[in-house]
């Protein structure tokens, strides 16, 4: 079985033809190849034939990913146990880092933490920020500045519901992107589909070595080592989507690539102040945040 996995989506208007199918499968079942047509053709801002999802439903039916059902078709049993399988083992590997680093709202001075997976750093971060620890006596606005679109490359479902979580925990986001690449930008959609207040990619910020966020009266600063930096830059300039970055776990063993990351959380109202007004200067939008409410 080719294990071509797709996952949940912000925005279905922004995936491929496979993944609408899949998804419409995984709400309705079974499907004749005309209903499932009929519901694509619905969500394709260009338009799409018949033959053409025709086609794309064979594919996945000869890899695997969707079996007929007398005329029509549904989802492999095979394949929706692989698919729980991997995120089952996904979650287990990040649940033994849970609790490692815990961080108390009364934090002060400085915490250090070290982290040797590169997507156990974004989750744990997410969590933080979820969480809304780290604002004090400060605005629950988050802001940053970043090397790349955060995103974690081993996705998990229990990763995406966080995201959702987060964006409404923190409705008022922006972030400054160094970096402008193929996976950049779709990652910046899902984000703003997901209620991001803004990201600029792109962005020349002078001074900055690692990723920067700002939330409330607390700063986290990150930095990576420069062969972190290697493997990160190469998986976000030749991908493009999710679906992509799943393939590359696999075939690349992206799982096996050495990162560290060091992350450093520090309480100071006053520094903080002053970065989140910088940040947000390149967000007009965000000029009627009001900064000096919790949310």
């Amino acid at each position: 079985m080719d294990f071509d996995f797709n996952f949940p989506q912000l925005n279905l208007k922004n995936v491929s033809t496979k993944e609408r199918v899949i998804y419409f499968l995984s709400n309705e079942w079974p499907l004749s190849v005309k209903q499932i047509y009929n519901k694509v053709s619905k969500e394709s801002k260009s338009g799409i034939s018949y033959q053409a999802v025709h086609k794309v439903i064979k594919r996945l039916e000869e890899d695997g990913t969707v079996v007929q059902n007398g005329k029509d078709y549904k989802l492999s049993d095979d394949w929706l146990f692989s698919l729980k399988k991997f995120s089952d083992e996904v979650h287990g590997r990040y649940s033994k880092t849970q609790g490692k680093y815990e961080v108390k709202p009364s934090f002060e001075g400085k915490i250090v933490m070290h982290f040797d997976d590169y997507s156990n750093f974004i989750v744990t971060t997410a969590n933080l920020l979820e969480k809304r620890v780290l604002i004090g006596n400060g605005p629950n606005i988050g802001v940053g500045i970043f090397r790349h679109v955060l995103w974690p490359l081993r996705f998990a479902f229990s990763d995406f519901e966080l995201f959702i979580k987060m964006t409404k925990s923190i409705p008022k986001t922006y972030g400054l992107i160094l970096n402008d690449t193929p996976l950049d930008r779709w990652i910046k959609q899902q984000w703003l589909s997901g209620g991001f207040g803004g990201l600029r990619l792109g962005v020349v910020f002078e001074g900055v070595d690692g990723d920067v966020i700002i939330h409330g009266d607390s700063i986290i600063q990150v930095r990576y080592s420069e062969e972190t930096k290697k493997v990160v830059d190469e998986v976000y300039k030749r991908n493009s989507n999710l679906l992509d970055i799943f393939k590359e776990y696999f075939t690349r063993s992206l799982g096996k690539k050495k990162t560290s990351i060091d992350v450093v959380l520090t309480k100071n109202s006053e520094l903080a102040a002053v970065m989140r007004k910088q940040i947000l200067s390149y967000f007009p939008e965000a000029a009627n945040s009001t900064v000096n409410s919790n949310g």
